[in-house]
């Protein structure tokens, strides 16, 4: 079955944003630029990031798009052609693992937070039980060799009714060759 525009469960969205320091800071509509409703890890953002959320389908048909979106901001960051290269394939592999993990009508958030020197993705979906991205297999092994830095996240959340569901997911930093940081 191929995906068609339309199709059911086919729904991609995305949300640019950007850290405003004043909440009544005049915001350039014309750029595209919102200002970015409270998230989770909004306080380890700085002033002057750019957030762009991207809301899909956790399925395989839809992880180009994310993949994607990870080459085409890493280019636009002056990383070289190997960091461009590490990221997209860290984000499929991370994206991937979430789809095995996550249940049948799940969303697959990607957030990307861009700043001067680093890009860091979160990917989140969610998953029945306590199940938790397992960092002792061949998967995780290449994560942790294309980025600078991978994390596995479980949110508890008695949100669901107490069904058992929770987010899970998996945060991955990437810092641009050259870049001097003072993070």
């Amino acid at each position: 079955m191929s995906w068609r525009p339309g199709a059911a469960g086919s729904s991609i969205t995305a949300k640019v944003s950007k850290i405003v320091p004043d909440p009544t800071a005049e915001l350039d509509d014309t750029a595209g630029v919102l200002q970015l409703n409270n998230t989770s890890r909004a306080s380890e953002r700085s002033e002057g990031d750019n957030v762009i959320e991207l809301t899909l389908p956790a399925t395989p048909t839809h992880l180009g798009t994310a993949r994607t979106l990870a080459a085409e901001l890493a280019t636009r960051l002056d990383f070289n052609l190997d960091e461009v290269d590490d990221l997209r394939m860290a984000v499929d592999e991370a994206c991937a693992t979430l789809v095995n993990l996550s249940i049948p009508s799940s969303m697959l958030s990607c957030v990307f937070t861009i700043s001067e020197t680093h890009l860091v993705v979160e990917t989140r979906v969610t998953a029945a039980g306590d199940k938790q991205p397992a960092q002792d297999t061949f998967g995780w092994q290449v994560l942790m060799t294309l980025v600078d830095e991978v994390d596995a996240v479980l949110e508890r959340s008695g949100g669901h009714g107490g069904s058992g569901l929770h987010r899970v997911g998996i945060r991955l930093s990437k810092k641009r060759t050259g870049a001097v940081s003072d993070r």
